[in-house]
C-alpha cells in the first residue's frame, strides 16, 4: 500500500470521522502510516474490536463502530478498487 494512498485515505476518514480516537491518530499521523502501511505489507495488519452502542431516536437500534485506523484501511482500499469499478459501470 502506498504512503500516498494511505495519506489520502486518512484525509477521507477524518472529514467523516466524529470519534475522539482521530485527534491523537492526525497528531501523530506519519508515525500513525508508517506503522500502518509496514503492517499491511508484512501481513500483520488485523482490525480492532468494534465499539458498539445504541441509538434510541428515532428507534432502537445497535450500531458498531470501527476504531478510526481501521477506517483509514478501509479508505485506501477503496482508493484503490473504486477505478477499477468506474470503469466497469461505463
Amino acid at each position: 500500500m502506498a504512503f500516498e494512498n494511505l495519506l489520502l485515505a486518512a484525509k477521507k476518514a477524518s472529514r467523516e470521522a466524529r470519534e475522539k480516537g482521530r485527534y491523537s491518530f492526525n497528531f501523530h499521523l506519519e508515525n500513525e502510516l508508517i506503522v500502518l502501511q509496514s503492517e499491511l505489507k508484512s501481513e500483520t495488519y488485523y482490525p480492532r474490536p468494534y465499539t458498539q452502542f445504541e441509538l434510541r431516536e428515532p428507534k432502537v437500534r445497535k450500531i458498531c463502530s470501527s476504531h478510526f485506523r481501521d477506517r483509514v484501511d478501509h479508505h485506501s482500499i477503496c482508493n484503490l478498487i473504486e477505478p477499477i469499478l468506474e470503469k466497469g459501470c461505463l
